[in-house]
């Protein structure tokens, strides 16, 4: 048995996300080298999943003005399962706390 595509795995996260956040602006990017890119926008925060396919990495970014997007990852996993874990736990954050 084949494993699932991280890309595939990603679009499915996308769908969870969707459901457990209904106001949330969520887009999947999938490119042909096989990377992806999981961008989440709710409460006026921006989030970024993006999967490496050259890092094997899943890395986890809130994208602020002191944490540009392309200066680097917050968080790597070799997983995705504890990407997206995190992911939940720092979009489900609320805004004022953040």
């Amino acid at each position: 048995m084949n494993p699932v595509p991280p890309q595939d795995c990603i679009s499915g996260l996308a769908d969870m996300l969707r459901r457990e956040w209904p106001d949330a602006r969520i887009e999947v990017e999938q490119f042909p080298s096989g990377a992806a890119f999981l961008d989440v926008w709710r409460d006026g925060r921006f989030f970024v999943l993006r999967y490496t396919p050259s890092h094997r990495a899943y890395d986890v970014t809130e994208v602020t003005d002191e944490h540009i997007f392309d200066s680097g990852p917050c968080e790597s996993f070799d997983e995705l399962d504890p990407a997206a874990a995190r992911l939940r736990e720092i979009i489900a954050v609320p805004a004022s706390h953040a």
